[in-house]
């Protein structure tokens, strides 16, 4: 019974998060192990056009693949050329190439540019540019220009996932060009009845209206808690939001949130 139990509740756990593997390119070196050793070659250099020279066999393509896809295509090759019948070949990537990395955005004290060495992770390049500032905000975006296809990607960050090496920030591997932005948090304006009206920081523990309004310190006596509104920018000009009774209504940054007095 308690197995049951045990395998039930590990069902219902969610699915770690994929790992982002990482991609070769040109500079990094290679050891290609194969059995038999014959076969095996250290230290080959991924030349300029993304391709290195294996023995004398052939050349082969390793920019933008994994080492998993690199062993493939060497696999691959060796059994064409009918070197081996069945090769076991393992790929490691031996030395890595300078990548140039961008930091900016307002969440960071020296927002750059810099060149690391390695399988580096988001946090040492957050470090780099001096580490987040006081008003950092709770997500960093990395975005990542597109190979084949040309098309960017973007990939949203706790930032408590970068700064504990968990999560997606614990597989999530840099590459060539990768532009890391920390914005600033984002503030909402906390007006009408509550006990101290002014503005506040959005962050990971405080992202709906009540967090808000609990903020500003709660409602007073007098608040009408069920007349509250959001006034929101949408297309340059002020919307009036509803908001949900339970007041769990998201906030987004410059939001205006409106208490009002109760006519009683």
């Amino acid at each position: 019974m308690m197995t049951t139990m045990l395998l039930l509740l590990a069902l219902q756990q969610p699915p770690a998060p994929a790992a982002q593997e990482y991609l070769v390119g040109p500079q990094d070196k290679l050891d290609i192990t194969v059995i038999p050793d014959v076969f095996s070659e250290k230290g080959v250099t991924v030349e300029a056009d993304g391709t290195f020279q294996y023995k004398d066999i052939g050349r082969v393509k390793a920019q933008d693949l994994t080492v998993r896809e690199i062993q493939a295509a060497v696999r691959k090759l060796l059994v064409s050329s009918n070197m081996h019948r069945d090769p076991t070949v393992t790929v490691e990537v031996v030395a890595f190439r300078s990548k140039m990395i961008y930091v900016n955005g307002e969440g960071v004290k020296s927002p750059s540019s810099f060149r690391i060495q390695g399988n580096d992770t988001i946090i040492s390049a957050i470090y780099q540019a001096g580490g987040f500032t006081s008003k950092a905000g709770a997500i960093v975006t990395v975005r990542r220009r597109g190979s084949a296809d040309g098309k960017s990607t973007e990939q949203q960050i706790p930032r408590r996932d970068v700064e504990q090496g968990t999560g997606l920030a614990a597989t999530f591997h840099l590459q060539d060009g990768d532009l890391i932005t920390v914005p600033e948090a984002g503030h909402c304006f906390v007006q009408g009845d509550v006990r101290n009206p002014g503005t506040y920081d959005i962050a990971e523990s405080v992202t709906t209206v009540l967090d808000m309004i609990n903020a500003a310190g709660g409602f007073t006596e007098r608040a009408s808690k069920g007349g509250v509104k959001i006034q929101r920018m949408v297309d340059g000009k002020p919307k009036e939001i509803a908001v949900e009774k339970d007041l769990t209504t998201p906030v987004l940054p410059n939001d205006v949130i409106k208490v009002p007095r109760r006519r009683w």
